[in-house]
């Protein structure tokens, strides 16, 4: 091998991973912002709390939460995300599975 071919090789690779890198962030964080949209649109249809908060959910959560990435536009975005593309459940919580991140109950 000469030194040219090693180039291209580490270049093939680079590229490679870094494509399949960017592919599988862009799905897990596809996943998670359903998955945060799905729970906030759950607790607002059947949670204990519901009336005490209302329409004041998002801003409450996101006081509460105050994380980057976690803003009331965020928050917002997930919901209306959720609502658009209710039917990729199986596929986000398939993808859950997958990470074994456990889901929360009660």
């Amino acid at each position: 091998m000469d030194f040219t071919t090693l180039q291209q090789i580490l270049l093939h690779l680079e590229d490679g991973f870094r494509l399949e890198a960017g592919r599988s962030v862009n799905r897990y964080m596809t996943v998670r912002n359903w998955l945060m949209g799905f729970y906030i649109v759950e607790f607002e249809q059947n949670g204990e709390d519901r009336a005490k908060y209302g329409a004041k959910l998002i801003r409450s959560l996101t006081d509460s939460i105050n994380r980057p990435g976690l803003s009331f536009s965020n928050l917002k975005l997930f919901k209306q995300f959720y609502l658009a593309y209710r039917r990729i459940g199986h596929k986000a919580f398939e993808t859950l599975s997958a990470l074994q991140i456990g889901q929360t109950s009660g």
